[in-house]
């Protein structure tokens, strides 16, 4: 995963946040974005918090496998006024009508050295 500077800081502020105690609503280890359970053995696709080293179930996403910040930044001293939790945003999103192209495939049969019915050499 390729992190921008902002979110480096935002990961940076999350796990100080973890760290020192601090819980937050989001926290979880099941990715909204692929439904998959974290695993510290082969996870590369998060960026993960391990909050009790003895604990497996201890793991938390800090950023989901598509990007997405798990913990609000707000609460972590990062203004994002457009932020909203996962879920909100899936349901934002799944209520947006879905406008689909309509696809002309028509395809000639008379182009280049082809006849009507589909053979060279008219």
């Amino acid at each position: 995963m390729l992190v921008t500077i902002e979110t480096a800081q935002y990961v940076y502020n999350v796990v100080t946040a973890l760290a020192s105690g601090k819980t937050f609503p989001q926290m979880t280890n099941q990715c909204p974005e692929c439904d998959s359970r974290v695993d510290l053995s082969d996870d590369l696709d998060h960026i993960v918090f391990d909050t009790n080293p003895e604990d497996r179930d201890a793991l938390v996403i800090i950023v989901a496998c598509e990007g997405y910040w798990m913990i609000d930044p707000n609460a972590v001293g990062i203004v994002s006024e457009g932020w909203m939790r996962i879920d909100e945003h899936f349901a934002e999103v799944s209520e947006t009508p879905t406008i689909k192209p309509e696809v002309n495939a028509t395809i000639p049969t008379t182009w280049g050295p082809w006849g009507d019915d589909g053979r060279a050499g008219v």
